[in-house]
C-alpha cells in the first residue's frame, strides 16, 4: 500500500466508527426514552387503579351483615356522620390521627394539590363479626371489618406531600394505617373534580348533571356526588 491508500483507508474506516458509534448512541437514547415513557405510563395507570378501586368502595354499606350466631346486626344500617365521598382543594391533610382529617381548601397542597377521600363500611367472617373475610380492602390493600359503631368505617385518603428524601408522592391514608404511607413516588400534583347529580332527591338517576372543585361543593352537597374525575402530572426519576 501506498501512504495515500493508507491516509484514504484510515479515514475511511474513522468515519464508519463514527456512524456506528452516532447509531449506537441514538439507539440508546431512543430506547431510554421509550423506557422512561412507558415506565410514566405504567404508574399512571397503577395510580388510576388504585384510586378507581377505592372510589368503588365510597358509600358502600353492607346490609346482610350477621353477627356469629346469624342474628341480623342492628348496626348493619347505621349511617355515618362522615361523607363518603370528600375532598378539599390546594390541601394537605389536617390530622393523621382522627377520621375526619381530611383536609380544608387552601391549606398549603403541594403545588396546589389536592385531598380527596373515600369512606365504606367494611365485611366480617359469618362466623365472626369483628374479623374482616378480606371482601373489602383500602388503599393500602388492608381489609376492613363490620364496624363496631356508626362512625366505625374504612377510609382511603389521597394526597400529595414529599417523602423523607424530597421526592414528591402520592400517599394513602387509612383507618388501618394513620401515618400516610406513599404509594406512588414522582407525583407533582394531584387535582380533582366532582360530578354532582343535582336532581331532586327521588329524581337522580345517578349521572353527572355538572363538574365542579371541591371548594364549590356545598357541605350538604357531597351525598350528590356521583363520580369524580382525577388529574396527575407525574414526573420519572431524577436523572
Amino acid at each position: 500500500l501506498t501512504l495515500i491508500e493508507l491516509l484514504v483507508s484510515l479515514v475511511l474506516a474513522s468515519i464508519i466508527t463514527l456512524a456506528a458509534t452516532a447509531l449506537y448512541s441514538v439507539t440508546v437514547s431512543s430506547y431510554k426514552t421509550v423506557d422512561a415513557a412507558q415506565e410514566l405510563q405504567d404508574s399512571g395507570r397503577f395510580a388510576l387503579e388504585v384510586i378507581g378501586q377505592a372510589a368503588r368502595m365510597a358509600g358502600y354499606q353492607n346490609y346482610t351483615q350477621r353477627d356469629g350466631s346469624g342474628r341480623d346486626n342492628s348496626r348493619r344500617f347505621a349511617p355515618t356522620t362522615l361523607p363518603t365521598v370528600r375532598g378539599f382543594n390546594n390541601s394537605t391533610i389536617k390530622s393523621s390521627t382522627i377520621n375526619d382529617g381530611d383536609g380544608a381548601t387552601d391549606n398549603g397542597g403541594l403545588n396546589l394539590s389536592d385531598t380527596l377521600a373515600f369512606r365504606f363500611q367494611g365485611s366480617s367472617k359469618l362466623d365472626n363479626a369483628v374479623e374482616a373475610d378480606g371482601s373489602i380492602i383500602d388503599c393500602l390493600g388492608t381489609a376492613k371489618s363490620y364496624p363496631a359503631n356508626p362512625d366505625d368505617v374504612g377510609l382511603s385518603l389521597f394526597s400529595v406531600a414529599v417523602d423523607t428524601i424530597g421526592e414528591p408522592a402520592l400517599r394513602c391514608t387509612s383507618s388501618t394505617s394513620t401515618i400516610p404511607q406513599p404509594i406512588l413516588k414522582g407525583v407533582e400534583t394531584f387535582q380533582v373534580m366532582y360530578g354532582l347529580d343535582t336532581d331532586d332527591a327521588t329524581k337522580r338517576m345517578g349521572t353527572p348533571i355538572k363538574w365542579v372543585s371541591g371548594q364549590n361543593v356545598a357541605a350538604a352537597d357531597w351525598v350528590k356526588v356521583v363520580a369524580v374525575r382525577v388529574g396527575l402530572v407525574i414526573r420519572g426519576d431524577v436523572g
